[in-house]
């Protein structure tokens, strides 16, 4: 098995995901039109908390088909756009009457407006699904458009309108409360399983029609996709009843899943052949790319419907508003959101000028070492060891600066002069190591060493970044030339103690005690 036959089992998993757990929101999308309206905004109000994370999977079918298999993703965009654009238009429009159902004066109306959008997507979906598998003509001139009337496309149709109400309605028992009053519910959630089955099978036909496919090569799949599609019927049935303790949901998706793995397989045998034809060049990055987002996407999910597991009180069942409440908004309420909506999107524009503005400036590029820039005299490079007026050492090797050097490249060995004063014996920095904060300048109390705007001190050796003392003595102050520690240290005292006029008295430590 290659990389491009184990992205066709991903590109198939995904597909299970999409029309599996999005046919929990778009079925009940679709039982919401045969309901009144109270007990359709239940149901709506059910997937509120979903519905976004189910559709995330249609993104990610479309980055899977785009990247692994960019040929049919050229095919559907060239000759079948027609039909993509009334997918987007039926997601738009079911988007629509999710979102404003809540606050709207005519609730009503939102509610079937999601109702008709989750059902042509339902459509939209099988016609698109089942004209890419099946292939054939297609005018280009009516961008796929000719295939809503061909008889050929309605099997997906009513495969995947059966899925929707089998996942609506078993999440609808799994979310409420499983009386007598959902028996309908129970009864088309039993024939949309069986409905599930036989579209399925009908699918199956078609795609045998469609090409060569040789019986030894897929009897045994389909003996054991048989043996498991009635075994889970037969507990999905059984699950239906007020009786059962779990869930009809998972039984439900596995119906779904085996169906759509059946097709799968004919699917494979088909093209199996031109896969590699239809792949990418090389699938390695995307390969790696996919093992890096699939896992957290698939925890998200999971954690979504984790917050609406059997046993929890559902999210969605918040309090009603009083019948006395106000409904819709105020008018500055209105303006502020209007003003809010205008800010945004100043900024917006403001954001995009300064984009197209920088792209239209001429880089400013310094080329080096012909041109060289001059550094303010506050950088901070090369390091030198300055001189007193009187042209003597300033450094007194105090160590204060190898101290509070973070990375320790400063080293030196204090010795004395015969006439007492102190000095380094030798001072050393390692500038391979330096960088170049500043904080053995803060810490000298002498203004011995200085950090210089001169940066142009590299080498092809480490060895001749290590500076010696004389590498680093100069022959001038630096930045204060004028500086001489030694004429304010150790200089005889012009008052005696307590006769300055502002000198303190000393403290009286035993006025203090108790």
């Amino acid at each position: 098995m290659t990389l491009v036959d184990l992205w066709f089992v991903l590109l198939g998993f995904v597909l299970f995901m999409h029309l599996g757990l999005g046919s929990i929101d778009l079925g009940l999308c679709l039982f919401s039109l045969f309901v009144d309206a109270e007990k359709a905004e239940s149901m709506l109000a059910s997937v509120d908390s979903v519905w976004h994370t189910n559709q995330t999977w249609l993104v990610v079918l479309g980055a899977v088909l785009f990247g692994a298999f960019p040929k049919i993703y050229g095919a559907v965009l060239s000759t079948r756009y027609g039909l993509v654009v009334l997918l987007l238009l039926a997601l738009g429009l079911r988007g629509l009457g999710m979102e404003y159902r809540h606050r709207a004066k005519r609730s009503v109306f939102w509610l079937r407006l999601a109702g008709w959008g989750g059902t042509a997507v339902l459509v939209a979906e099988g016609i698109l699904l089942w004209n890419i598998v099946l292939g054939g003509n297609v005018s280009s001139a009516w961008f796929g458009l000719q295939s809503l009337v061909q008889p050929r496309y309605f099997s997906a149709v009513l495969l995947l309108l059966s899925s929707g109400l089998l996942m609506g309605g078993s999440w609808w028992l799994t979310s409420s409360d499983r009386s007598g009053a959902d028996r309908n519910v129970r009864i088309i959630v039993q024939i949309s399983g069986v409905f599930v089955v036989l579209s399925g099978l009908f699918c199956c036909f078609q795609l045998m029609q469609t090409g060569e496919i040789e019986l030894p090569l897929v009897w045994r799949p389909f003996l054991v996709l048989t043996v498991l599609v009635m075994a889970d019927l037969t507990i999905l049935f059984a699950s239906l009843r007020p009786s059962w303790q779990g869930s009809p949901l998972p039984w439900g998706l596995a119906l779904t899943g085996l169906v759509l793995t059946a097709c799968g397989v004919l699917i494979y045998v088909k093209t199996g052949p031109t896969l590699s034809e239809l792949a990418s060049g090389d699938l390695t990055f995307l390969t790696i790319a996919m093992c890096v987002l699939l896992p957290p996407l698939l925890a998200f999910q999971i954690f979504q419907y984790r917050l609406e597991r059997r046993g929890q009180e559902p999210v969605w069942k918040v309090p009603a508003p009083a019948s006395n409440a106000k409904v819709g908004i105020s008018f500055a309420q209105l303006t502020e959101v209007l003003n809010t909506m205008i800010q945004g999107a100043l900024g917006l524009f403001q954001g995009y000028a300064e984009t197209f503005k920088a792209m239209f400036t001429r880089p400013i590029t310094v080329q080096y070492p012909e041109e060289r820039r001059t550094p303010p005299p506050r950088s901070r490079a090369h390091i030198v060891l300055t001189r007193s007026p009187d042209g003597d050492e300033r450094c007194v090797a105090c160590y204060l600066c190898s101290a509070a050097c973070p990375v320790s490249c400063i080293s030196m060995q204090a010795d004395t002069r015969a006439d007492g004063r102190r000095y380094a014996a030798w001072f050393r920095i390692n500038f391979a190591r330096c960088i170049y904060c500043g904080l053995c300048e803060e810490a000298c109390p002498t203004l011995a060493i200085q950090l210089t705007p001169e940066y142009e001190f590299a080498s092809d050796s480490i060895l001749n970044l290590v500076a010696e003392k004389e590498d680093l003595l100069v022959d001038h102050g630096g930045k204060d030339m004028d500086y001489d520690f030694y004429s304010h240290a150790g200089v005889e005292e012009k008052y005696p103690q307590n006769e300055h006029d502002g000198e303190e008295p000393p403290v009286n430590f035993k006025s203090n005690l108790p």
